[in-house]
């Protein structure tokens, strides 16, 4: 099969294309609810590591030290809270990385257009 110049271009637009959607979607997946099977999702995660941190907190604030075992549940809160903190980076990590790997991909399918001539937007589907 003979290549030409606007058949390479139509055909790199089209892996273009397809890597943006295979990340938005996994983007998607990855910071929505998930499933209804339950499956793991970055959100889902955050969500259930909030309740546990909330309850500890509730607990330390209700009880004292002198009640017996107030100290292990100050150590767990602690890395409880570190989890937290640690999955929220995780989630603007995520959403930061989205938007510039989107950014990028919208900068060579408008330098691939104006190469073939073909017209479309090129606005990113997510924000930094």
């Amino acid at each position: 099969m003979t290549y030409t110049l606007t058949n390479l271009h139509e055909q790199l637009l089209a892996e273009i294309l397809q890597v943006q959607r295979v990340i938005c979607n996994e983007f998607d997946w990855l910071m929505e609810e998930g499933d209804e099977e339950g499956g793991y999702t970055l959100k889902r995660n955050i969500d259930e590591q909030r309740r546990e941190t909330a309850n500890l907190k509730y607990y330390l604030r209700v009880h004292g030290v002198q009640d017996e075992g107030y100290h292990d549940i100050t150590r767990y809160y602690r890395r409880q809270d570190r989890q937290l903190q640690r999955l929220l980076s995780l989630q603007r990590d995520t959403k930061r990385q989205t938007a510039i790997i989107t950014q990028r991909i919208s900068i060579l399918r408008k330098a691939l257009a104006n190469l073939s001539g073909a017209k479309f937007t090129t606005q990113a589907r997510y924000e930094a």
